[in-house]
């Protein structure tokens, strides 16, 4: 039997109804699986696939080859429900491995054959699946596979585990050992080595003891058997030495063992510790005696055990000291007290504690409470209290108890206090440690005199008490009646209070002891004070009491009366009930004697004793009354009578009958006991009879009595369309929809086939087949059945649509459309590949419609297949487009939606690939860098080349070279950009390192002591001949002069820096004051000093010339370098030294004597002042006037002097550039914006001669700088804000700050004459700031105007939104939708701009993400869906509007009921597809492989984040731009077809269209299409700014003129706003019609009464025959004042009738005012037949409407 492995499995089914997992599965030729898909039946048996009834097999037959197998899977069957699976045949591939079955202790290998498990075993009893391998066995610890690899064994003697995978034996030297679970965590065994002395062949769990005795040994471990020795063996090793001696290191002679050793048997060994020989050549070790100890090995004496420390050692060979244990004492030997040979117990009264002892025992001190009574103690022990200590001379030994009446707590320990009475002591007890305190309600028992303590107590007797704050304690205190006190128990810490409702019982004698209650009809309550008398209940006030020992009088309750006691001198002891018919209650406090009567004329009663008030008597019952009159009970009304409020008697026997039913009037009664007579219900009728109706009977079949009837003893008969089949019905029912009623009334007849019922007529109509796709093919059907989608309508012999039958499906290639079946058409990429298809399908971008070449015609029946290479397809299309080479696009993969971009390269013919180009191998030679040439390779565009600097050092990483190969993307080519040569060394690079070590030599004190003035003059010389050298003027090949590259301004730096502390040495080196030093010497150094500093200033100059590119790439760390270096040479100056001055730099000390100070200054800064006559020249650089030269005032400042360096305008490069180098406080851009939100860009530099100061020996810095700034190219900077600052370099921060400097202009400000007011040490300088002019007026105007638009919108949405009557109106409705839908969009646009979290963040590869933007693209397919729902609106609206005033006319006011509904769906729905479907398929593109150019959803910077938060190209066009501007044409183009019909109406002199209506209308319809968003589109240049500001203004006022639109124009809702404050429409509002009906309602009107409403139909037929009809139809309406009453008239009618109509539901496709209102049918139908009624049409007039007299209806009577 063979196995079957499925390695590929890809159907390609054509149904959506077949389907695969795509994972492999393991196949069996028995089909074991539970549920396998893939079976082989029986051995070598020919394989099958089943899925769902049908069977396929495999083509070409099955062969059983080994290795791999692919074939063809074909089906042979099919499934039986043709209606689900319609495919005949399916062709699939499948690539099987062929197996063998393998047996027990087999697997599968890689090969396909079987093999033995290596390790571990396989059993097929126990399910392991051949191809899951070899199995470890359970137990890895103790178990192992068997030989045939088949199960598991226990582990054999001397075998290792491994993990339950195999077992191996222990080979010789090794035995098996368990390993403990601590070690691994599991146990099993290990091989370990034999221990010496042991010996073990290999597989065993022991190793064998080699046998001593036989001179058997093993010298070390992992031995496999003993060795035998010839001499003799001691400690496992062999020897054959005497006894004493042993063998010397070399092995070649015997020794004698030395002091210290021994030796039994060859070998000297060390004595063990606790021994010692102290000779040699000993046999034996020598064992310490006792008192003595030793603790090493091999030594010749023994050490002391010292009893001064405790120590002691009580037996022979001891190793260590014993240290003496507590409750012992040391004992020394009688020869020598230095040594403690062993212990001793301390004895009874006595302890032993160590060192605490002095190792010895002590006596217990009673004194001090200590005794010990047991012997060996360590301590003394506390005598307890209650006990004393015994004294003895030889230490305490024991204690005794203290006896009654006395106490021991404390100090004295030897003896026991007695406890004292008069205090209220006392202790009954022996051996207590403190006297009990004589407790409340007892007193001491005093004792006789010398009997030592009290011992008792005893409780004070009755009437008496001794509390806890009474001093005696011998005696006890007697209770005061008077004070309500007593006491009747012994023994009590107080007085009892009498209680309430008690008296207390004086005493003959003694304290009070006992009470007595108060009689029955007197109290004692708490608060009264006489405690031995009661005080009596008085009845006249309500009170009794039949309780004796009360504490107060009882009320007598309501519905009581107090019995008054004969004998006046008791209280009142009873009470007694009310009678029947009388009450007591709570106002009838003066009557606490007596009960009032009922009063049954106020229909109260009672029939009930003791009660409080009298009871009323209920609806339904009569009252009673007994022989005395009394009203003691009520009775039930009986029927056909009741009482109740509005049913009952008049008079005094109101309360006493019951009313009889008035039959007359409708009244029944069938039940006893109610307060009204019942009405009798519809569908019933009252008998006649006399007295009270008691009973109804139902109406028959066929009639019924509603209950507005006026007759309540018959029935009437159903009328025409309505029926009854029940008995007792209140109404007829309406013959429902698909039947007809018979004859009688009482039966329904069903509507026949391909018709349906009409409900509430009666009839049938046929089923609309053509226009809604209703059939109906069984009989009495309510409704119509509708075509479903994918189906067509069934047709007649003659080819027509039929509703009498079924539908048929449409077939592949065609779809349903309009009911039909219609053929797909290629032209626009439809196809259907199934049957039923309800639309065609699109051709899905990357596809296209198979072609036959043949018959030269696309097949619309298959599915499309994908573009070729080259081509593409964005869908909808029958053919995929070839891609533009001339466009550089090509297509590499099959499928493609768009053209890929070859942006760096070249399209061949077919463009179905993108040749790239490159930058070719060059080599450039620079010879100051090195001899041989850099050699660029091959790099393509766009990349970046780095190379080495020296190809012979590659080890140096630092030194690179970088070039870039720059992509021409006009001429398809690249070429290289210049390289960076200033990385690499230089031939200067070398000079100035050494000139930086020279000069460093001159910083090493010691070096600088052992050099002389000579010395020091000459190095300095030497350095500045080598900088010299490295400044000096080289000239390059073409004649050029070589300038420092950024490599050598950063060596510079780094030799300046150390120079600038040379040129600060003194004048002289020597430290001896007696050596006399030449003023030649002095001079000489002086010189050397000043040449060192030009050639500084010298290097400062090259520098400066080396150009802007070069000192860009340098650091400003090594440009700070440079600067302090200058500072350094400007501080070395002296007072007298000549200034430096150089092209660039101009350097010189300033004295500060003999200068005034305090000189008054100027309230004008632009004014000269006499300060400026004392302002010092600073010096300038070659080039500069003294005009140009900055100028000092110290105004007041003190200092010793002062340093001066001023760089000129060229070197500003040389520091840093203050555009990124800026501090924080001075960046303008952080705090403005431009209109997009970006912060606003500025650009700075120095625009004038950079000043470095440095004052010295001054506390505080004050000064101004009077600097000269260029301004010669202000003219040049257009549209841009200069703002010049005096700036300081920040040294710490190397930045630029103005912090701590004042600037003013001085003069007019083209002059560039500025005044810097500082504080501080820097270097100074004016910044010169340049940035855009933002113009924020179109931001502001913006918010105002969104303002405005958001307030009035949502007051015009509060005005109407509210009113229910206003949701009837299908354009109100509308509107009101529209104006919500621009509330939520101008909304929604204004929190995507000013949210946080929308701006735009890009991930690292410059896309904006999805998962780092989710807020951004939420926000941006809102804000599109919200806009794009404001165009549906504003076309629905549009389109509603032009119905109104175009269509009615051919409508004849017939309405959609739906129209509203549907337009919610399409105008809330229908926008969320277009930016939904473009995110989609943005999201979609860019997760295909393919895709090379990224076209994200929204749009942002791939270089840098925080960009506005909005949808990119070309998505905003797909998505919103496109179907904005369609709306706007359709907007436009209804604006226009309403205006030219307007126009017309006009021009033809309709008094319904007058001039107010038509200005109504037009603004209307002008906000209604969205005059902005036309305006929206003028956004270009050179009317850019025109468009944009037209855009905000027309924009904010949408809200505005909506309001005035939808309100204040509509008369209704204006009137509805201003009803609550009583108030009208002003007149100037109202529309034209209601006007003119205030003027002509008397002369024009009819009076028309609600009951009875007439029509004139003489007057209807003279106005046809007068050719009328223009006229009525434009005054055929009903209006809602027949409903209340009022007056129906004609407009601009003459006739003094007018006609009433019959309407439709309402409609409101007439303008406000016009709604029609049904009107009932009247109750009293004429029969003269002078009641018409019609059908009621509503329209405007319009020159281009059809006929009217073909349309009008005619009259219809009913």
């Amino acid at each position: 039997m063979v196995h079957a492995e499925a390695l590929e499995f890809a159907l390609t089914f054509n149904t959506p109804y077949y389907y695969y997992n795509g994972l492999p599965y393991l196949l069996y030729a028995d089909g074991a699986e539970p549920t396998p898909t893939l079976q082989v039946y029986g051995d070598n048996a020919e394989p099958r696939y089943d899925l769902d009834g049908a069977t396929y097999t495999f083509d070409p037959p099955w062969e059983w080859v080994a290795g791999y197998r692919e074939v063809t899977l074909t089906t042979v069957t099919t499934s039986t429900n043709s209606e689900v699976y319609n495919e005949a045949h399916h062709t699939s591939k499948i690539k099987f491995r062929i197996y063998d079955t393998c047996g027990d202790g087999e697997v599968i290998n890689e090969a396909g054959a079987c093999e033995l498990c290596v390790s571990g075993y396989r059993s097929a009893s126990q399910n392991h699946d051949q191809f899951q391998g070899c199995r470890a066995c359970t137990d890895p610890d103790n178990q192992c596979p068997n030989d045939d690899k088949t199960d598991c064994v226990s582990r054999d003697v001397g075998m290792r585990t491994a993990g339950g995978w195999n077992c191996y034996p222990c080979p010789g030297g090794t035995h098996a050992q368990q390993i403990p679970s601590e070690e691994t965590g599991h146990p099993g065994w290990r091989c370990v080595p034999c221990p010496t002395g042991t010996a073990g062949a290999g597989g065993t769990d022991e190793c064998e003891t080699c046998d001593a005795d036989a001179n058997e040994y093993t010298p070390a471990e992992g031995f496999s058997e003993c060795i035998s020795c010839g001499g003799t063996v001691f400690a496992n090793r062999c020897a054959a030495c005497a006894a004493g001696q042993g063998i010397s290191a070399d092995g070649s002679e015997c020794e004698e063992c030395v002091a210290g050793t021994y030796s039994k048997s060859g070998f000297c060994d060390n004595c063990p510790a606790g021994s010692y020989t102290n000779a040699a050549s000993q046999s034996e070790c020598i064992l310490c005696d006792i008192g003595y100890y030793q603790d090493d090995a091999g030594t010749q004496e023994c050490k002391k055990c010292d009893p001064a420390e405790g120590k002691y050692a009580n037996e022979e060979g001891m190793e260590e000291c014993l240290v003496v244990q507590p409750g012992f004492a040391v004992m020394v030997s009688t020869d020598d007290d230095t040594i403690g040979v062993d212990t001793e117990r301390c004895l009874e009264g006595t302890y032993g504690d160590g060192i605490d002892t002095n190792w010895l025992c002590s006596k217990c001190d009673a004194e001090q409470g200590h005794y010990q009574s047991n012997n060996g103690a360590s301590s003394c022990e506390v005598v307890q209290p209650g006990d004393f200590v015994v004294q003895n001379d030889a230490g305490a030994r024991e204690t005794r108890a203290c006896e009654a009446g006395s106490y021991r707590s404390g100090a004295p320990y030897t003896e026991c206090t007695p406890c004292n009475a008069e205090l209220g002591q006392y202790q009954p007890d022996p051996q207590s440690g403190e006297c009990e305190r004589v407790p409340q309600g007892k007193k001491v028992v005093v004792p006789d005199p010398g009997s030592g303590g009290a011992i008792a107590t005893e409780d004070c007797p009755v009437g008496t008490y001794r509390g806890e704050t009474d001093a005696f304690y011998t005696t006890c205190i007697e209770c005061d009646e008077n004070r309500g006190e007593f006491q009747d128990l012994p023994g009590k810490e107080s007085c009892k209070m009498v209680p309430a409702g008690q008296k207390v019982v004086i005493p003959s004698s003694g304290g009070a002891i006992a009470t007595e209650p108060c009689p029955a009809g007197s109290y004692r309550g708490d608060t009264d004070a006489a405690y031995t008398t009661c005080i009596k209940c008085d009845a006249q006030q309500g009170q009794f009491q039949p309780t004796p020992g009360s504490s107060s009088c009882t009320i007598v309750a309501l519905g009581w009366r107090v019995r008054v006691p004969q004998d006046n001198s008791v209280g009142a002891t009873e009470k007694e009930q009310c009678p029947l018919g009388m009450y007591r209650g709570d106002g009838d406090t003066d009557y606490y004697t007596m009960c009032r009567a009922c009063d049954h004329t106020l229909g109260m009663y009672q029939n009930a004793m003791g009660q409080s008030s009298c009871r009323e008597v209920t609806g339904g019952n009569y009252i009673v009354l007994d022989s005395d009159g009394l009203p003691t009970s009520t009775a039930p009304c009986a029927a056909g009578t009741a009482r109740g409020n509005a049913h009952r008697n008049d008079g005094n026997t109101q309360y006493t009958e019951c009313k009889p039913c008035d039959r007359e009037r409708g009244q029944y009664q069938d039940n006893p006991g109610m307060t009204e007579c019942k009405m009798v219900p519809a569908g019933n009728f009252l008998p006649p009879g006399d007295g009270g109706a008691v009973s109804i009977s139902e109406c028959a079949p066929g009639t019924s009595r509603r209950n507005t009837s006026t007759s309540f003893t018959e029935c009437e008969e159903c009328p025409t369309g309505t029926y009854q089949n029940r008995p007792g019905s209140s109404d007829c029912k309406t013959v429902p929809s698909g039947q007809k009623v018979n004859d009688q009334k009482t039966a329904l007849v069903p509507c026949e086939v391909g018709t349906k019922g009409v409900e509430g007529e009666g009839t049938c109509e046929r089923c609309e087949v053509e226009v809604k796709g209703e059939f109906q093919d069984i009989e009495g059907q309510a409704y119509c059945q509708r075509i479903k989608p994918g189906y067509g309508a069934a047709v007649d012999e003659n080819n027509f649509m039929t509703p009498k039958r079924q539908p048929t499906k449409c077939t592949s290639g065609t779809y349903s459309h309009n009911y039909r079946c219609v053929p797909c058409d290629p032209e626009l990429g439809q196809y259907q590949d199934q049957e039923g298809g309800s639309f065609p399908k699109i051709v899905d971008p990357g596809h296209e419609l198979e072609y036959n070449e043949t018959t030269e015609t696309y097949n619309v029946k298959a599915k499309p297949v994908k573009c070729k290479i080259g081509f593409y397809s964005k869908g909808s299309a029958k053919a995929c487009l070839p891609c533009d080479r001339d466009k550089k696009e090509y297509q590499n993969d099959v499928g493609a939606t768009y053209c890929k971009i070859c942006a760096r390269g070249k399209v061949p013919p077919g463009a179905t690939e993108c040749q790239g180009v490159s930058c070719e191998e060059e080599s450039l030679k620079k010879l100051e860098l090195r001899p041989e040439p850099f050699v660029f390779s091959k790099t393509a565009a766009g990349e970046k080349l780095i190379i080495p600097c020296d190809e012979n050092n590659l080890q140096n990483t630092e030194d690179k070279i970088y070039r870039d190969c720059i992509f021409d993307e006009a001429n398809m080519v690249a070429y290289w950009g210049p390289p960076n040569y200033g990385a690499c060394p230089t031939a200067k690079t070398a000079e100035l390192n050494e000139l930086k070590k020279k000069t460093e030599a001159l910083q090493n004190p010691e070096a600088l002591a052992e050099m002389s003035t000579d010395d020091l003059a000459d190095s300095m010389q030497n350095i500045t001949a080598g900088m010299e050298g490295v400044i000096g003027e080289q000239v390059a090949e073409d004649g050029t002069e070589i300038q420092l590259t950024s490599r050598d301004v950063k060596d510079v730096a780094g030799t300046l820096d150390s120079i600038k502390a040379v040129i600060t040495l003194p004048s002289t080196t020597s430290t001896d004051s007696d050596k006399p030093i030449s003023e030649e010497e002095v001079v000489k150094v002086k010189e050397a000093q000043t040449a060192l500093k030009r050639t500084m200033a010298n290097t400062i100059d090259k520098v400066a010339a080396s150009g802007e590119e070069t000192l860009k790439t340098v650091d400003d760390k090594e440009k700070a370098s440079i600067i302090n270096s200058v500072e350094a040479l400007a501080s070395s100056m002296q007072e007298g030294d000549e200034e430096i001055v150089t092209s660039t730099l101009a350097v010189r000390a300033i004295s500060m004597s003999n200068r005034p100070t305090n000189r008054p200054t100027t309230s004008d800064p632009t004014e000269p002042s006499e300060e400026e006559e004392d302002d010092i020249p600073l010096p300038v650089p070659e080039g500069m006037t003294q005009e140009e030269a900055p100028k000092l005032n110290l105004a007041g400042m003190e200092a010793s002097g002062a340093s001066v360096a001023v760089f000129s305008e060229n070197a500003k490069d040389m520091f840093p550039d203050p555009s990124s180098a800026i501090d924080e406080d001075d960046m303008t851009e952080a705090n403005e914006t431009t209109p997009d939100g970006e912060p606003v860009r500025v650009n700075r530099t120095l625009n004038s001669a950079i000043v470095s100061l440095e004052f010295k020996d001054t506390t505080q810095v004050k000064f101004s700088l009077s600097m000269k700034t260029n301004t010669s190219r202000d003219s040049s900077y257009k549209r841009k804000k200069l703002q010049r600052t005096c700036s300081f370099l920040n040294t710490t921060t190397n930045k630029w700050s103005s912090k701590g400097c004042v600037t003013t202009i001085v003069g007019e400000p083209s002059d560039g004459n500025m005044k810097c007011t500082c504080n501080h040490n820097t270097s100074f300088a004016i910044l010169l700031s340049i940035s855009d002019i933002v113009d924020k007026s179109q931001e502001h105007a913006t918010l105002v105007m969104f303002c405005i638009n958001i307030t009035f919108l949502t007051i015009t949405f509060l005005c109407i939104a509210p009113f229910k009557k206003y949701r009837k109106k299908r354009l109100v409705v509308l509107q009101t939708q529209l104006v919500l839908s621009l509330i939520l969009a101008n909304v929604g646009f204004q929190l995507l701009d000013k949210v946080n979290g929308t701006s735009v963040t890009i991930d690292m590869l410059g896309y904006p993400s999805i998962s780092l933007n989710l807020p951004c693209y939420i926000g941006v397919i809102l804000v599109q869906y919200l806009f794009l729902a404001v165009m549906a609106w504003m076309t629905c609206c549009a389109y509603t509007l032009y119905g109104k005033i175009v269509d009615a006319v051919k409508t004849f006011g017939k309405t959609d009921r739906f129209y509203v509904l549907k337009c919610m769906l399409t105008c809330w729905i229908l926008p969320a597809i277009l930016p939904t479907s473009a995110f989609l398929t943005s999201e979609l593109m860019a997760k295909q492989a393919s895709q090379t150019v990224d076209l994200p959803y929204i749009q942002a910077s791939t270089t840098k984040n925080g960009t506005d938060c909005w949808v990119a190209n070309p998505w905003k066009w797909v998505s919103f731009m496109i179907p904005m501007y369609i709306c706007l044409a359709m907007n436009c183009t209804v604006f226009f077809l309403i205006i030219r019909v307007l126009i017309r109406a006009a021009k033809s002199g309709s008094s319904s269209t007058g001039l107010g209506k038509q200005i109504k209308g037009a603004v209307t319809i002008a906000v209604t299409v969205g005059v902005p968003w036309i305006v929206g589109v003028m956004t270009f240049e050179p009317i850019a700014l025109v468009g944009q500001w037209l855009f905000i203004i027309l924009t904010g006022l949408q809200g505005p003129v909506m309001f005035v639109v939808f309100v204040v124009l509509q008369e209704e809702v204006l009137g509805t706003l201003l009803k609550p404050f009583g108030m009208e429409v002003p007149e100037v509002l109202q529309s034209a019609k209601s006007t003119s009906v205030s003027k002509k309602s008397a002369a024009s009107s009819t009076f028309v009464s609600k009951a009875e409403p007439r029509i004139d139909t003489v007057a209807a037929k003279k106005m046809a025959n007068e050719k009328m009809e223009e006229e009525a139809r434009r005054n055929v309406y009903a209006n809602a004042a027949l409903k209340d009453g009022g007056e129906i008239e004609s407009q601009g009618s003459t006739r003094s009738s007018s006609l009433l109509v019959k309407c439709n539901p309402p409609d409101d496709s007439l303008p406000v005012g016009q709604v029609p209102t049904p009107l009932p049918a009247p109750t009293n139908e004429p029969t003269d037949g002078s009641h018409v009624y019609y059908e009621c049409t509503h329209f405007p007039y319009d020159p281009d409407a059809v006929s009217l007299a073909s349309q009008f209806p005619e009259p219809v009577t009913e």
